[in-house]
C-alpha cells in the first residue's frame, strides 16, 4: 500500500517539475531553429514589402533582390 502512494507521489513530483521547467525550454526556439526563423521572417517581410510596392506602382524599382540575398546569407 505504502508503495502506491510512493510511486504516486513521485509521479505527481516528476509531473510538476515537468511542468515548471522542461515545458517552458521546449517553448524556446534553439540554436539552427531560432536561426532560421529569423531569416523565415526576413523572408517573408521581403516579399511583403515588394508586394505592397508592386501593387501600388507600374515600375517595380525595389531592394527585393537585394534583401532576399542579404536573407539566404544568414544560412
Amino acid at each position: 500500500m505504502w508503495f502506491a502512494v510512493v510511486c504516486l507521489q513521485v509521479k505527481l513530483l516528476a509531473k510538476d517539475i515537468y511542468s515548471q521547467h522542461f515545458r517552458a525550454a521546449q517553448a524556446v526556439p534553439r540554436g539552427v531553429v531560432a536561426k532560421l526563423c529569423s531569416v523565415v521572417r526576413q523572408l517573408e517581410a521581403a516579399c511583403d514589402k515588394h508586394t505592397c510596392q508592386v501593387s501600388a506602382t507600374s515600375t517595380v524599382t525595389s531592394k527585393f533582390p537585394f534583401e532576399m540575398c542579404l536573407a539566404a546569407k544568414k544560412f
